[in-house]
């Protein structure tokens, strides 16, 4: 008879099941009324979405992440980073694109979410949320 088998994580591995999404999703406690309006007030709802493509602000961004229950425990620290797209042209006919750091690196704990104000982003830019978890060994715990 034999168990079912472990899978040691590699280093610098992405863990299996963990996704990142943009935005705060569709959590009803973090739809709020605007600012200078009462609850009282009538206001047009916010949009929700679990993963937005689009936003209007140019000073915020949030994202959140999750981590499989089972691989928590595993779980040290995230760390989480803002980068922007770069459109690089060569010459008339050739362009290419690169992400370049716009954030650096916050460590946020074991946090699952996250998001930051005040950053000044261009219209139009496109920017993504960059996550990286470490974790300790088994030996460890």
């Amino acid at each position: 008879m034999t168990s079912d088998g472990i899978k040691v994580i590699p280093e610098g591995d992405i863990l299996q099941g963990t996704f990142i999404k943009d935005g705060d999703g569709c959590d009803p406690v973090k739809i709020t009324t605007p600012t200078g309006l009462s609850h009282h007030s009538f206001a047009p709802p916010q949009p929700c979405e679990d993963d937005v493509t689009y936003q209007s602000s140019t000073s915020e961004i949030s994202a959140r992440w999750t981590i499989p229950d089972v691989l928590q425990p595993f779980v040290t620290n995230v760390l989480w980073a803002v980068e922007q797209e770069i459109q690089m042209y060569h010459d008339v006919d050739n362009s290419s694109s690169q992400w370049v750091t716009l954030l650096d690196y916050q460590d946020l704990g074991t946090s699952s979410n996250h998001s930051n104000a005040n950053l000044g982003f261009h219209d139009g830019a496109h920017l993504r949320s960059k996550v990286i978890t470490t974790y300790r060994s088994v030996k460890d715990l």
